[in-house]
């Protein structure tokens, strides 16, 4: 997950992230997922630095571990453990990545990712690499 810092203004959001979730029985109460990612938010940290995050929903008893490496050598920054999760405990039913963007109307969009477009040629856009899931 690349990370790129901007200067952001306040009411502009910038968010990567990786979602690990399980629907649980298809209604809200049931679904688990967990959240990490990279953001700026300027509201939230009164800065426009890149802010490592995590979130997660419910609570009940597998671990799901958190890595991130450089040249191909994943290092433990942290886990979830599982007496936070009901249906997530067990296994995940879908594993999803990808970034979002959110400014308040009066403002113009902030850039995602590293404000190019794909079409830029490789190395200027933003990218996932090496997204290994870890059993």
């Amino acid at each position: 997950m690349d990370v790129y810092g901007h200067e952001l203004k306040h009411g502009q959001w910038s968010s990567t992230t990786f979602w690990i979730n399980h629907a649980g029985h298809g209604n809200k109460s049931s679904y688990n997922v967990i959240q990490v990612g990279w953001h700026i938010n300027p509201d939230r940290y009164g800065d426009s630095h890149p802010h490592f995050y995590t979130c997660w929903t419910d609570k009940k008893s597998g671990d799901w571990w958190v890595y991130y490496g450089f040249n191909k050598i994943p290092t433990g920054v942290g886990y979830f453990p599982r007496s936070l999760f009901s249906y997530l405990a067990e296994k995940a039913d879908g594993m999803q990545f990808g970034a979002f963007v959110k400014s308040k109307k009066a403002l113009p969009t902030p850039p995602m990712g590293s404000g190019a477009l794909p079409n830029g040629g490789k190395g200027r856009a933003a990218s996932f690499t090496d997204i290994r899931f870890i059993d």
